[in-house]
């Protein structure tokens, strides 16, 4: 007896034959199952997309690609089986006379979808498509590649075929997954704020570094935890739009033993209301809020927490892009808050604002760390110079070799 392969997405309980539907720039077309042949195209290993400038928008890879991780073998089919919304019967008790609507194969999808995005313009329209499908059928992306035979139910082709008409039209792929991955953790994105960038992860791994440096001078407590005594490190996240940054780093304190609240405590501002709350959606959704406060403010609230006390740690990633530049951005960046990304003239508006106010809200001997753009290495520095004479500023490179954070300290 011949089994036939269960689809990817949840199943339909629609009576009638196995049909087969090929993904072209018509849509779903139905045809025979046994005529459906296999793709099986795959992404050329190490394959990049081109990084435009300004650097905000530039990055290694791909803006929406997962973090890479080892997988040794094969990796397992997902369940097959899906539910959604409407419910449907448990797993190998399908109705009798009834068999779940199957699509296209995977690689059918998949190579019909790239040649529709390739057409569209994406330099990236087969990892889009991957990523665009591993969020219909509820499967990660890896499974998707591993897998290009197995048929794809009638409800996740709906999907993937609503994800493919947005992404022709430009939306980004993160604002249609609803999700970007950022420093190893899944986080939620929409239009209220900036979708978080890889390269934003070198500032995220300086902070971290920099924090475990301060703790490593205080003495541990009895159950092992850095920074027994003292007050706790007090941060601040400025701009934090989605809440990445701050999120990113509570989440790493927490695996290094570092008890948020006690050790350290992050007050993360934003000056749009929505995108505040988006922050706080995700801090609760990483179990981080603990240890961090929100506040609406511009830059830095009036007066900060605990009666005012200094902050230790400045983080940034603001505004950074020449307002002259804006237009010349992919059209992905169109669909982003202008807000997020208009940098003024010179693109360091914010940034010298930011500077203005270091004097007044950092603590002696504290530092910050400012996110800047690849063609900013010698420009961020000279505005410190210029608004902060004495004080001392150096640039670090992300990944890529490019200059990524402005550091800055008092003389």
């Amino acid at each position: 007896m011949r089994v036939r392969p269960r689809p990817f997405g949840p199943p339909g309980p629609v009576p009638g034959r196995v049909l087969a539907a090929g993904v072209g720039r018509g849509g779903v077309v139905p045809v025979r199952r046994d005529d459906a042949r296999t793709a099986g195209e795959r992404r050329p290993a190490g394959a990049r997309a081109a990084s435009p400038e300004p650097a905000r928008l530039a990055r290694q890879g791909h803006p929406d690609e997962p973090p890479r991780r080892r997988c040794l073998g094969r990796p397992p089919v997902p369940s097959l089986a899906r539910h959604d919304e409407r419910g449907g019967p448990p797993e190998g008790r399908r109705p009798v006379g009834h068999d779940p609507v199957v699509t296209a194969t995977i690689g059918e999808s998949l190579a019909g979808a790239t040649e529709r995005l390739r057409a569209a313009g994406s330099e990236t329209a087969r990892l889009d498509a991957e990523l665009l499908l591993g969020w219909a059928v509820g499967a990660d992306r890896t499974a998707i590649v591993a897998h290009p035979d197995a048929p794809v139910g009638a409800d996740a082709a709906g999907r993937f075929e609503d994800a493919i008409r947005r992404r022709e039209a430009g939306e980004p792929v993160a604002y249609i997954r609803g999700l970007k991955e950022f420093h190893g953790l899944a986080f939620s994105v929409d239009p209220r704020a900036l979708i978080p960038r890889p390269e934003t992860e070198t500032l995220v791994d300086i902070a971290i570094g920099e924090v475990m440096a301060r703790l490593s001078d205080r003495p541990y407590e009895a159950g092992g935890g850095p920074g027994g005594g003292g007050d706790p490190i007090r941060i601040a996240d400025v701009g934090t739009g989605s809440g990445a940054i701050a999120v990113a780093i509570a989440v790493a304190l927490r695996h290094r033993s570092v008890t948020m609240g006690r050790h350290v405590t992050i007050l993360a501002t934003e000056r749009s209301p929505e995108a505040l709350q988006l922050a706080r959606e995700n801090a609760v959704a990483h179990a981080a809020a603990d240890g961090m406060r929100f506040v609406e403010a511009d830059l830095f609230p009036p007066v900060l927490p605990d009666d005012g006390a200094p902050l230790d740690i400045v983080l940034a990633n603001l505004p950074y892009v020449r307002s002259d530049a804006i237009p010349g951005l992919p059209i992905a960046a169109s669909f982003e808050p202008r807000a997020a990304l208009d940098g003024g003239a010179d693109g360091l508006d914010e940034i010298r604002a930011l500077l203005a106010r270091l004097p007044d809200v950092l603590a002696e001997g504290g530092v910050a760390f400012v996110e800047i753009g690849a063609d900013q290495g010698e420009a961020g520095p000279l505005a410190v110079a210029e608004i902060l004479p004495g004080w001392h500023a150096d640039v670090s490179t992300d990944l890529g070799g490019l200059p990524r954070v402005l550091r800055i300290e008092r003389g």
